[in-house]
């Protein structure tokens, strides 16, 4: 799942039939069928590279990272070698074919959303999809849909869960960019205090190389114990790898009826970080959606306001330049919005 949508099952057959049609049977006049056969192996690499990754839905930044693991020899050919260039190009080429397929086929408004990045732009100018995909891109979560996500997610069934957790935590608890994620130490998180040596998360290269203090106060809070039980888990201590990157990637080990996993030892990029949120839904509206991991710094920043935290304080927190910036992020309340807006007062004019 992706963007806010879930997979029914005519995405489904709209995904499948259009594999089918590239692999198969409508290819362009003069194209051999030895390049049938490349449609079909390059996309079915994909299929298997999103499996890999527990995403439904094909993204940008799916494709970006499935490009970066192939050119850095993480994805490889069945014969075990690295893909060249030219044939990570031609992947490419084949999936984003599929993708505009699928989003020129589908008459569905919300999936022509989530393949706006394919679709037809004539049909991402109307005021009503405008709105969309605003909505689509400012959710902020309810308390109550925070808890039910970490509710779903503990006590972690495997180390992929409780990584993700711990990042996904982080974004919600803290307010934390992906790249600021991706690139967290172990003595950024327990060895670091604002100017009033108050405990908080010490980001080093924010957005503009901008250095901060996340102000989180309490040291057991569920922030910090996330992060711990991940760093615990993998070894990494505070005495002996502070200057350790926290959150590697991971790779699976066993059967995929007990699928487990062990950590691979790299860094994450922020592309990586990006995508961890495909894989679980949380309930929104009523209804269950996947979010991108940007929805949590909103989430963060409408439930400190809800909370009683100063726009100023979450403004500094979440590394703004601007106050208007953070409103923004805040968002309006849907609940009586209009309601409000309505003037509680009038003048007698005769």
């Amino acid at each position: 799942m992706s963007d806010g949508l879930s997979v029914t099952n005519d995405l489904l057959r709209i995904m499948s039939s259009t594999h089918y049609q590239l692999s198969e049977q409508y290819l362009p006049v003069g194209i051999r069928s030895s390049t049938a056969r490349n449609y079909a192996s390059s996309l079915s690499g994909l299929m298997e590279y999103m499996k890999e990754c527990s995403v439904f839905l094909p993204s940008s930044t799916l494709l970006r990272q499935w490009r970066s693991e192939m050119a850095n020899g993480i994805v490889r050919g069945k014969s075990g070698n690295t893909y060249t260039t030219r044939t990570i190009n031609a992947k490419l080429s084949a999936a984003r074919r599929w993708l505009r397929a699928i989003a020129q086929e589908t008459t569905d408004l919300t999936t022509k959303i989530v393949f706006k990045d394919w679709a037809d732009i004539e049909d991402l100018k109307e005021t009503v999809v405008q709105d969309r995909v605003e909505e689509s891109f400012g959710i902020r979560l309810a308390l109550s849909s925070v808890e039910a996500l970490f509710m779903r997610m503990s006590p972690p069934k495997n180390l992929k869960v409780m990584r993700d957790r711990a990042m996904m935590g982080l974004g919600i608890g803290a307010g934390l960019r992906v790249s600021e994620v991706a690139k967290l130490r172990m003595k950024d998180v327990f060895d670091s205090k604002n100017s009033q040596g108050v405990n908080g998360i010490f980001i080093r290269q924010g957005k503009g190389n901008k250095s901060r203090v996340v102000v989180i106060g309490d040291k057991e809070s569920w922030v910090f114990k996330f992060v711990k039980e991940y760093a615990n888990f993998i070894g990494l201590t505070l005495d002996q790898n502070s200057e350790d990157f926290i959150f590697r990637g991971v790779r699976p080990v066993g059967s995929r009826i007990d699928q487990q996993y062990v950590s691979s030892g790299k860094g994450l990029t922020k592309e990586r970080v990006m995508m961890i949120t495909e894989g679980y839904e949380v309930l929104h509206k009523g209804e269950m959606i996947t979010v991108c991991f940007h929805d949590f710094r909103r989430t963060y920043a409408k439930l400190c306001e809800k909370g009683g935290m100063k726009t100023r304080s979450i403004m500094e927190n979440l590394g703004h330049a601007s106050e208007l910036t953070t409103e923004r992020y805040i968002g309006r309340d849907d609940e009586n919005d209009w309601d409000d807006r309505v003037l509680n007062w009038s003048l007698e004019i005769p």
